[in-house]
């Protein structure tokens, strides 16, 4: 079970992470950019000044939700009739994520997350000095940073118009600036991120961040979220997790669109062209990174050699449990559903324009409580059928 305070380490972590990066973060941009002048004293100073300069401020806001329309059932209580999304995501509370998932997540990810100040100095040191160099492109982040790159990736996308012709490649283009790792560009990217890192720790929990993390991170395709992701995957709960999906999830999130596991046929081709990671392989691709993710539970004695030996023995094996979403999954009252959705769309109390109100239906979180009420509904709809003919 991951811990609830913060440590004295942790709150010196992130003064360190302030004063050291700024120096020696600083002067690696120089480098990279100027390395003629990053030989003097002025260039790093410059350096220094370029760090302390950048944004600060971060405000992560709320991820995209799906809106939810809903109608009173046979018994009196609410039942979801339909809902709509541009993202699958369910929001849950720290409570209702079982604790083996967080065990899973911070063994893998960032083991030593509750005693830093958001940034792992010496690893992101010598990932900027591998970047300087053009020897690696790796990230070396903390789990906090990576909040801040979804956060950030996610700020982009509720930027793009959806209207356009280029939505997709908009979208893509998001990801990908939050995620350069290389030149320059990538440089100046980690130290932004560090630099809100460092900010977000000063203002949140890290239960909060943590939380705020698997919330909004990417598990593959559309879902978002480790509450989607185990309905989605495994056909159950974030708090309802066994060790072995646990594991398997902790490892879909460090490279979600390979290592999911709703693509029998593969996500990936080796250098021949063949597929890799298909149901036929037992995707082995997801297999091993789980493989990884056990061992460093067992290695931080999260696990018992015992759970460690079964979830590594078992099989992947996903119970795919796709949503749905629009008036086509309201059955019988669909109709009645297409009325509400067609309100929200053309009454500019939920926006100025058409695309404002869409937007807010697929990405605003609406709970939309309707006057349907299936006691009275069903009658109504039998005695119907009696008198009218189907056809």
């Amino acid at each position: 079970m991951p811990q609830k305070n913060r440590t004295v380490r942790g709150v010196l972590g992130g003064l360190v992470g302030l004063v050291g990066l700024s120096a020696v973060a600083g002067l690696l941009v120089t480098a990279s950019v100027t390395p003629v002048l990053a030989m003097t004293g002025v260039a790093g100073t410059q350096a220094l000044t370029l760090f302390n300069q950048l944004p600060e401020n971060l405000n992560p806001g709320t991820p995209m939700e799906q809106s939810t329309i809903y109608a009173t059932n046979t018994d009196g209580s609410t039942v979801e009739l339909a809902s709509f999304y541009e993202q699958n995501r369910v929001p849950v509370t720290y409570d209702q994520v079982s604790p083996v998932l967080y065990d899973a997540i911070l063994s893998s990810e960032d083991k030593n997350f509750y005693s830093h100040g958001g940034v792992n100095i010496g690893a992101t040191v010598k990932a900027l000095v591998d970047n300087v160099r053009g020897t690696s492109s790796r990230g070396a982040s903390t789990i906090s940073q990576q909040y801040v790159k979804n956060v950030l990736i996610q700020q982009c996308e509720q930027d793009v118009d959806t209207t356009s012709e280029t939505y997709n490649d908009d979208l893509q283009q998001c990801w990908q600036d939050a995620t350069n790792a290389r030149g320059s560009k990538g440089i100046e990217r980690k130290l932004q991120e560090m630099r809100y890192a460092i900010q977000i720790e000063k203002e949140f929990s890290k239960n909060d961040i943590l939380l705020g993390y698997l919330n909004i991170a990417n598990f593959g395709g559309t879902v978002y979220g480790i509450e989607a992701a185990a309905s989605y995957y495994f056909n159950t709960t974030a708090a309802n997790l066994t060790v072995a999906q646990a594991a398997t999830l902790a490892g879909v999130v460090q490279n979600p669109n390979t290592y999911r596991i709703d693509k029998p046929q593969g996500t990936t081709t080796n250098a021949k062209g063949e597929p890799v990671n298909t149901a036929e392989d037992g995707y082995a691709l997801t297999k091993d990174r789980r493989h990884y993710v056990l061992g460093r539970m067992l290695a931080d004695g999260k696990i018992t050699q015992a759970q460690y030996d079964e979830a590594d023995a078992s099989a992947i094996e996903p119970s795919i449990n796709p949503p749905t979403q629009g008036c086509a999954s309201a059955g019988t009252s669909a109709y009645f559903c297409q009325y509400v959705k067609s309100i929200v769309l053309n009454d500019k109390a939920f926006g100025e324009t058409r695309q404002d109100r869409n937007d807010l239906l697929r990405r605003g979180g609406l709970k939309i409580y309707t006057t349907l009420d299936y006691r009275i509904q069903n009658p109504a709809a039998e005695k119907m059928a009696e008198v009218v003919p189907a056809n």
